[in-house]
């Protein structure tokens, strides 16, 4: 079975709740599993986050392992997007251009 490579991005801490005072902007990236491939996609995601958002502090856990840890709903994490391997460049402008405005308001 084969699937398009793909991470859901969340967002969660004081950046999502009181932005007045976030320091930082915390990020969730949900890869579909520990395969290689699924893996190697995550990190990609995570370096080009690193290099497009600053101050960013990411965390990059596999469906499994979220689910077995339910971090989604305990950090009250809000889904920003999902970053395709066939629409990458766009899917990252789109997720940053969408932090940056967060950052303002």
């Amino acid at each position: 079975m084969s699937f398009m490579e793909s991470s859901e991005i969340y967002g969660f801490g004081s950046a999502f709740t009181i932005s007045d005072k976030a320091r930082d902007i915390d990020l969730l990236i949900v890869h579909k599993s520990t395969d290689f491939a699924s893996c190697l996609f995550a990190i990609t995601c995570k370096q080009r986050l690193i290099a497009s958002v600053f101050d960013a502090h990411i965390t990059m856990l596999s469906e499994n392992e979220e689910k077995h840890c339910d971090f989604i709903e305990t950090a009250q994490a809000l889904r920003l997007g999902t970053i395709f391997k066939d629409s990458f460049d766009t899917d990252l402008t789109n997720l940053v251009t969408a932090l940056r405005e967060l950052r303002r308001s």
